[in-house]
């Protein structure tokens, strides 16, 4: 990512950024912000620029706080209370909602661990039994509990 920006290749820089910013890496978050910032690879977008930049330092990027705040001077106070806005809003969502093609991977469920099937035909005895009575609507008329 940084070597393709470094080479000027922003194109291929800011796909390999949408993709690692969605997952947290504070490194892509910041190189997003440097590109809307500076317009490269993308639309120079103070306001995106502003949001990246502030999730970028949330996640511990310390060059973050220093762009965030010197791009927010150039800002309306209205402006970076909306920029503010699409931080949180891009947060909460867990990435999925920041105004990129790129989306978090989803994790998947874990499976439930296997119930243990009871084999003892007592109990399936018993069980069926219950069903029965349950079907029926009546309680212990098939002397289940005996």
């Amino acid at each position: 990512m940084q070597a393709a920006y470094d080479g000027k290749d922003y194109l291929a820089a800011k796909k390999m950024a949408e993709t690692l910013a969605v997952e947290g890496n504070a490194e892509a978050q910041f190189l997003l912000g440097k590109m809307y910032a500076d317009g490269l690879g993308a639309l120079q977008i103070s306001k995106t620029a502003h949001m990246w930049f502030n999730i970028a330092s949330l996640n511990g990027s310390a060059g973050a706080v220093a762009e965030r705040n010197s791009i927010a001077d150039t800002m309306s106070s209205e402006a970076v209370e909306e920029a503010q806005e699409l931080a949180l809003l891009c947060i909460q969502s867990k990435y999925s909602d920041c105004g990129l093609s790129a989306q978090p991977k989803q994790s998947q469920p874990q499976s439930k661990p296997k119930e243990k099937i009871v084999t003892d035909p007592r109990v399936n005895n018993y069980v069926g039994c219950i069903a029965k009575a349950i079907t029926a609507n009546v309680d212990n008329s098939y002397g289940c509990l005996q």
